[in-house]
């Protein structure tokens, strides 16, 4: 059964995000020049509540570690502007796969929740592209849910983590359908710097909604 994240691409008005690497969009971006991308991205107020192996990356080799590492660990997605391929982010989906049991003592085996995380240059905040990175995802999520791939494990819910004081964020999730929730023992497994207290929020999708 295939991994429902490491299908995932979509567009948006503004944007074109897709899997990196092996998609289309990616053929003649190298390893080398996305590197080079991520060391504009990876700033330190980019990365600030992020784990140590996430910081710190200022030389063309740890970015290309950096990449290597994200694409082992999970789904790993490149944000591009539409007009000018400019690559201004990246979004990482884990995959939780288990059964849950169902109000009609059903058990749904190809069932996943993903668990979000992404990053947007400092240049580009402010200006709509994480609400529209969300809310792109979330339709792509609902679409996929929906289709005939029988193939395809179904997505349940997305879970995001946040640290509590970041407003902005936070906002952008309760805008893109995504409430307060507790963390699971993946999530709090994660974590981020220890002296910041994290939020988890989540999105249920219909067809799993109790």
């Amino acid at each position: 059964m295939k991994n429902a994240a490491s299908l995932c691409r979509f567009e948006t008005p503004r944007l074109v995000v897709s899997v990196w690497p092996g998609s289309a969009e990616h053929q003649a971006l190298n390893q080398t020049e996305l590197a080079g991308m991520a060391l504009d991205i990876l700033s330190p107020n980019v990365t600030r509540a992020l784990p140590p192996g996430w910081q710190n990356i200022h030389r063309l080799e740890d970015a290309k570690g950096w990449l290597e590492a994200r694409a082992e660990e999970c789904s790993f997605l490149v944000v591009r502007k539409r007009e000018a391929s400019q690559v201004i982010g990246f979004i990482f989906l884990h995959e939780e796969q288990y059964q849950e049991q169902q109000a009609q003592q059903l058990l749904i085996d190809n069932m996943v929740t993903l668990h979000l995380g992404y990053l947007l240059s400092e240049s580009q905040w402010g200006q709509g592209f994480a609400s529209e990175v969300i809310k792109g995802l979330v339709a792509w999520v609902s679409a996929s849910n929906s289709g005939a791939n029988t193939d395809k494990a179904q997505v349940s819910k997305i879970i995001a983590g946040v640290e509590s004081s970041n407003l902005a964020s936070i906002a952008v999730l309760v805008k893109n359908g995504f409430s307060l929730c507790a963390p699971s023992s993946e999530d709090s497994a994660k974590g981020v710097d220890d002296d910041d207290e994290q939020a988890f929020y989540q999105i249920v999708f219909q067809h799993f909604q109790q």
